[in-house]
Formats: C-alpha cells, sequence, structure tokens
C-alpha cells in the first residue's frame, strides 16, 4: 500500500511540472509535440531521472561524474528566468530550484545532481542507497 501511495504521489507531482512545462512551451513556441516527443525520448525524457539518477546513482550513492549540481541549477535558474519573462506561473519548477540551491550551499554543486538526495539522507537520518541499508530492505 506505501508503494501504491508514493507512486500516485510521484504521477501527480509529475503532472504538476508536465502542465507547468507545457505552459512554458507554449508562452515560448515550443508545440506541445515537439515537448511530448523530448520528454519521452530515453536520453533526455521522463525516464531518465528513474533509471539512471534514482537506479544508478541514488540506489548506489554514486555521485562522481555526470551532471553537476550547480550546471541543475544553472538549468532550474534559466527556467525560472523564462518564466518570468513569458508570465508563466510555476509551483513546482519553482520548488525543485529551492533543493538545487540548498544542494549547492551544502557542497554539492561539483557532484552529479543525483545527489540532492542526499540532502534527504540527511534530514531524514535514512540511506537511500541500497549499499548502506541492504539489511534493512
Amino acid at each position: 500500500m506505501a508503494a501504491k501511495v508514493i507512486n500516485n504521489a510521484v504521477a501527480h507531482a509529475v503532472m504538476v511540472i508536465l502542465a507547468e512545462a507545457g505552459a512554458l512551451g507554449a508562452a515560448s513556441g515550443v508545440s506541445g509535440s515537439a515537448l511530448a516527443d523530448l520528454l519521452s525520448g530515453p536520453e533526455a525524457g521522463l525516464t531518465r531521472p528513474l533509471t539512471h539518477r534514482f537506479a544508478e546513482r541514488i540506489l548506489r550513492a554514486d555521485y562522481e561524474g555526470g551532471m553537476p549540481t550547480e550546471a541543475a541549477r544553472k538549468d532550474s535558474t534559466l527556467a525560472l528566468a523564462m518564466a518570468q519573462d513569458t508570465g508563466v506561473p510555476l509551483f513546482g519548477i519553482q520548488a525543485t530550484h529551492t533543493v538545487y540551491e540548498l544542494a549547492v550551499a551544502d557542497g554539492l554543486g561539483r557532484l552529479d545532481y543525483a545527489a540532492v538526495a542526499t540532502l534527504w539522507e540527511r534530514w531524514t537520518g535514512r540511506p537511500l542507497s541500497e549499499n548502506d541499508a541492504e539489511g534493512d530492505r
């Protein structure tokens, strides 16, 4: 039951992000179909954060190399500026930007942006890496 609740929460959060992305795309001249094609791609789309960042990095506590958190923060800043310029309100994307700000301030800027997971490890006192918590699973 817990997994179902978590799955639904993720799907609902992604829906908000998709609505924001669609609105930002429409305001910037990016067609919905072009955005859908980009987001459904295996390398640049929605599956990459799950298959690579979560499954390959967070669950293994492997944050060396990859796209630095400071670069993710820069991209997030660009999206916020675009939204401001086009008058598109953002809620989910704004909230995620705050996490990147906190991560960079916490010294995670040079690590892969999946390292934001270490913030939750510290805040909750629970490891996300299966390397650290094998007996707990």
